[in-house]
């Protein structure tokens, strides 16, 4: 007859992390531990099936450690705020992130991308220690904006909008100019725009050698697309400005 062995896991608790495990449950200190590791060093899916738990459960032990280690973390007040929002989970949620950018650590997490989300981070201090916010970085989304203009003083001074999603929108911009501006052309059986989508999207100095003599020739072109190009590319040097007003005296 085959010999089976078999165990019952106590309910364990950890006064320093916090962590504790029920009975009979793979959330013991122990198992965390072991999953916090394994989370560090692969995305939530990747751990779930190395630990052998469903993406919820592996997203939930990431979730319980970080509101651990918040809750630990003195509170102090950034300088220099970054404010992102990431996608979680495998649907369209998101989470609001709150980076302190002097340290590069995360000072704060909320559900969801709305105003409410970023408003519980600046109601966690005093109208006096908010006054110690020097910048808050951030995409163009415009509840951040207003949760930042309803909490600070001069806040429209110390919103930044960062250059990532800033030059994403640019470039968007432009292709929107050469797809309208190609449809016209072509109708005028002027097909001078055909084929040139990607040349746009490039910076001068990363355009690749094989494409430069057409680049050149359409702009030197009357074309508006080459006029939206040209005042994106303008606009990719305004961040290294170091003080307000500089780059009008250019």
């Amino acid at each position: 007859m085959p010999a089976r062995r078999g165990w019952t896991a106590r309910s364990t608790g950890c006064a320093r992390s916090g962590c504790r495990g029920p009975s009979r449950t793979r959330g013991s200190p122990l198992f965390e531990r072991l999953a916090i590791d394994v989370l560090t060093a692969c995305d939530v899916a990747a751990a779930a099936g190395l630990l052998r738990v469903s993406w919820d459960e592996a997203w939930h032990l990431m979730d319980r450690a970080v509101a651990r280690g918040l809750a630990a973390k003195p509170l102090a007040t950034p300088a220099h705020v970054g404010v992102d929002e990431k996608s979680a989970g495998q649907g369209q949620d998101y989470i609001t992130v709150v980076c302190d950018l002097d340290t590069g650590t995360v000072e704060y997490l909320a559900d969801e991308r709305r105003q409410a989300s970023l408003d519980g981070y600046f109601e966690k201090f005093t109208p006096e220690q908010r006054k110690q916010i020097k910048a808050v970085a951030m995409d163009m989304w415009e509840p951040f904006a207003t949760s930042t203009r309803e909490h600070l003083t001069d806040p429209d001074s110390k919103i930044v909008f960062d250059r990532y999603h800033l030059m994403g929108y640019l470039t968007t911009a432009v292709d929107t100019v050469r797809k309208t501006e190609n449809k016209a052309l072509a109708a005028a059986g002027d097909k001078s725009l055909a084929g040139s989508k990607y040349l746009w999207l490039y910076s001068a100095e990363n355009l690749p050698e094989r494409h430069r003599d057409r680049f050149a020739a359409l702009r030197a072109g009357d074309l508006r697309t080459a006029r939206a190009w040209a005042i994106k590319e303008s606009l990719r040097h305004f961040w290294s400005y170091k003080r307000r007003g500089s780059w009008l005296s250019e």
